[in-house]
């Protein structure tokens, strides 16, 4: 990319980036960086596309479609019951109410798994849709977690803090001692061997203040990207708990069933032709804007120069490229999914030959190749990683198995080649097989093909697979009652438990006025529920982040495919995810507190510099006319030098 054509772009950042928030207009900074990418308006309004025509919108349409099978399943008891007559109801409640209560426990156990599975094939599908242009985000909007930050934020407070108790001491020792004497000259040089320290607390204060801005806009953009969507599930809530209490107090099954089954469908029309379409195409937009304000394209050296006198060789475009997919490299980006996990199973198989997980083969292998380099001297930590990993490994088994060695060797060492061939955009280097698969991805003649190939690499990566089922479980029985689905299932157990009392000629045990309560309760909380939709794509992104360490470090288990020893793993997720929401508001108090601590911690500590820098200049002032008589303009000289730094 041409600098001459970046420095436009970065001049209208950074003029409106120095304006209040209020104030600013990106629609000029956004029609230049687009322009950057090849993309005008036109082509913009080909790459949001519309409901049936692809992009942005039309991903969104088909991301709609995951869940639409589940959501409709829940309609089974209802129309079922629809078409028993209401003789054959009231002849026999209780059989009617088991079935209506075994099919919704039935349909709400399953659906995390049916919808994870769906979903994981649309999103690689959705890709594929939006790849004709999206935003890939910058570098600087990759910050840590909330956690991280706020602990780090922590302790540069507390560290600060001590720094300006230091800044008192040395205050209240300039007002001591006499002026010119050597202690006073002791403690200039103290104060100035400190300020070191400060400046490095305050410039790091003021990059986590940074980073803690930078994770909220980020966070805020799956909030973004599921807003409309959580009105339609807040729509089938409420659709959920009028069904239940219309066939309750009307005593009139049918009459709860035509409106579950209504409500539930206008809220699926709803899904699939505006709130999934709207919020892709929302969060696609937000995220652009996001990186257009966040990219920083100047060097560090050069960032305090006015912005009229930026030159081309002020710019850093390293990272500009990375963050715009076009269809290419969104197709590679599926494709070297694929050949990944097909590396992943040949190192897990050679690993199995020779007793080593597939973590620890890979570091074994690095050491030895770094041995083997032209810098093989090895720390203290290698040395002794490769001495326990050697000890471990077996030598391969002999007969079938060493052919087996060799043909998984041979298989990996080809992949990997293929791996550096795409990386270096040297496609007719790659293995026929790989290059014949590559070429068609790339075309676009056979998206569904490449879609099916990226989702069964997803669903192989225990990472990707427990984080979507968490996510879906979570979604499902938020807090316990808070899922969509969990008024049908109290209102089939309420008529489960009425069936009985009235066959046993008994009253309900729970009168009609407080089930209608419970119902209504359970209904806001289904709500809420509802409306915290962004915070469990938040915890999926954190979870699936953090179990891919944990697997690259050992701390989990590294090996791909179906694991049943990760069945643990698995439920401690889903239980995090089912309060993703009481979670998120936990870290997002903890943040706020840690960062307001860090503010105001930070502007006490420049203000106390401030003012002990001034009373310590003066200091120097002083003692540099006391010597003014005796010392020649050389070490005059030095001594004003030495009052600047101080």
């Amino acid at each position: 990319m041409p600098p001459e054509v970046v420095l436009p772009f970065v001049r209208e950042q950074l003029t409106q980036l120095a304006r209040p928030e209020n104030q600013r207009n990106w629609a000029e900074a956004e029609r230049l960086y687009l322009e950057i990418h090849g993309v005008d308006g036109a082509k913009l309004e080909e790459i949001k596309g519309g409901l049936f025509k692809g992009g942005w919108i039309g991903s969104g349409s088909l991301y709609a479609l995951s869940g639409q099978l589940m959501t409709f399943a829940s309609l089974i008891p209802a129309i079922y019951t629809a078409t028993v007559s209401a003789e054959a109801l009231k002849k026999d409640p209780v059989h009617y109410a088991w079935i209506n209560l075994g099919t919704q426990l039935g349909v709400s156990l399953a659906t995390p798994f049916v919808n994870s599975a769906m979903q994981i094939i649309m999103v690689a599908r959705q890709e594929l849709m939006r790849g004709e242009g999206q935003s890939a985000r910058s570098k600087e909007m990759k910050a840590r977690g909330y956690d991280e930050i706020s602990t780090e934020m922590t302790e540069v407070t507390a560290r600060m803090d001590a720094a300006r108790a230091k800044l008192d001491e040395h205050r209240e020792a300039l007002q001591t001692l006499p002026q010119g004497s050597p202690a006073a000259q002791a403690r200039l040089a103290l104060i100035e061997a400190d300020s070191e320290e400060i400046v490095g607390l305050l410039a790091r204060s003021g990059d986590l203040a940074h980073e803690f801005q930078v994770r909220h806009d980020v966070i805020n953009l799956n909030y973004v990207g599921q807003f409309n969507q959580s009105l339609v599930r807040v729509f089938r809530s409420v659709v959920n708990m009028t069904s239940a209490v219309a066939g309750l107090e009307t005593a009139n099954t049918h009459l709860g069933n035509l409106i579950q089954i209504g409500g539930t469908l206008v809220a699926m029309g709803g899904q699939q032709f505006w709130a999934a379409p709207a919020d892709v195409a929302n969060k696609e937009q937000k995220t652009l804007g996001a990186t257009i304000m966040s990219t920083r394209l100047v060097r560090p050296e050069s960032r305090n120069k006015p912005i009229g006198e930026l030159e081309e060789a002020d710019l850093d475009i390293s990272d500009l490229s990375k963050q715009w997919k076009g269809p290419i490299s969104t197709a590679k980006g599926q494709f070297q999914e694929y050949l990944d996990i097909e590396i992943a199973y040949c190192e897990q198989g050679l690993g199995d030959l020779v007793n080593l997980e597939p973590h620890e083969f890979r570091r074994l292998e690095q050491l030895e190749n770094k041995q083997a380099s032209d810098d093989p001297v090895l720390d203290p930590a290698e040395q002794a990683d490769l001495t326990r990993l050697l000890a471990k490994r077996n030598a391969v088994p002999a007969g079938s198995k060493t052919e087996l060695h060799q043909h998984l060797s041979e298989r990996l060492d080809a992949l990997r080649q293929d791996v550096r061939h795409l990386k270096a955009d040297n496609w007719m280097a790659l293995s026929p097989e790989n290059r014949a698969s590559l070429l068609r991805a790339v075309s676009g003649d056979s998206p569904w093909s490449l879609s099916a190939q990226t989702a069964w690499a997803r669903m192989r990566l225990p990472a990707d697979f427990i984080a979507q089922i968490a996510q879906r479980f979570g979604s499902q029985f938020a807090m316990i009652f808070a899922g969509t689905n969990m008024p049908l299932i109290l209102n089939a157990l309420f008529r489960l438990v009425t069936a009985y009392k009235r066959e046993e000629g008994k009253e309900p045990p729970i009168p009609n006025h407080w089930r209608d309560v419970l119902t209504v309760a359970f209904m806001l909380i289904a709500v809420g529920g509802a409306l915290s939709a962004g915070a469990g794509v938040n915890d999926k992104i954190t979870q699936r982040s953090k179990m891919k360490s944990d697997a690259d470090s050992g701390a989990m288990s590294s090996r791909v495919g179906f694991q049943p020893s990760l069945a643990g793993k698995a439920l401690k997720a889903i239980s995090q995810a089912m309060f993703a929401f009481p979670s998120a508001i936990r870290q997002r108090r903890a943040i706020d507190a840690a960062s307001t601590g860090n503010n105001a911690s930070r502007e006490r500590l420049a203000q106390q510099w401030g003012q002990l820098g001034q009373q310590a200049a003066q200091l120097a002032d002083h003692l540099s006319d006391d010597e003014g008589d005796d010392e020649e303009n050389g070490e005059r000289g030095s001594r004003s030098g030495e009052r600047q730094r101080v």
